[in-house]
Formats: C-alpha cells, structure tokens, sequence
C-alpha cells in the first residue's frame, strides 16, 4: 500500500503512465480491428476509442455454439449472452486485446475464421 500510495501521489505520475499505455493499447486494437476486416469480414463492429474490448457482430451465427469450436483451435472469446438478460446478443461476442502482442491477434483472429466454417 505505501508503494502505491507513493506513485499515486507523485504530480504527474498518472498521466505519464498512461501516455506510455495508451500507444501500446491502440497498436493492439488496431491490429484486432485490421483482422477482423482481413480475416471475418462479415463482421460489424464499432472501433473502440477506449477500453480493451472489441464487440463483434456475426448475423445469424449463434457465438454460444461458436465458442465450443474456437476453444478447439485455441481461441477464446466471450459470448455476447453472457452479457444480457433483456437483450438478445446470440450473434455477439467480446473479444479482448488486453495482452495479446499483435501478431498473436493477428493468429487469433485468422484460427477464429476457421472455427466459422
């Protein structure tokens, strides 16, 4: 606790960290946005301007079903019922860019593609 309350209280300390991430984040929501076009280009999808997350949209694809076999070829997402009571999201998912390196969403993306066939 003193650690952190020791940076935290540091002028400035906060906003150089996150000039430091900022660059690093975009270069991996860019690289999961420049696949989904290249690889699942039935895809919707609104770009992000902050977070970690990338929501797609797959018409008529249940992304429940499509969770079983993307797990089979290594890729994990979460589905968009997961996220709604209300609201039917069945052709949504959530994919993250949080700490994958771009080539390994680049990857990603290319072995999701597969797992819609």
């Amino acid at each position: 606790q003193a650690v952190i309350a020791d940076l935290v209280g540091r002028p400035g300390w906060l906003d150089e960290h996150l000039s430091r991430l900022r660059p690093v984040y975009r270069r991996r929501r860019d690289a999961l946005v420049d696949a989904v076009d290249r690889f699942v280009p039935e895809a919707s999808y609104a770009t992000p301007a902050g977070g970690m997350f990338l929501w797609l949209r797959l018409d008529g694809v249940d992304t429940t079903r499509l969770l079983a076999r993307a797990l089979e070829v290594g890729v994990a997402f979460v589905p968009g019922a997961a996220f709604a009571v209300d609201a039917d999201l069945g052709d949504h998912l959530r994919l993250s860019y949080a700490t994958a390196d771009p080539d390994a969403i680049e990857a990603g993306v290319a072995r999701l593609a597969a797992a819609l066939v």
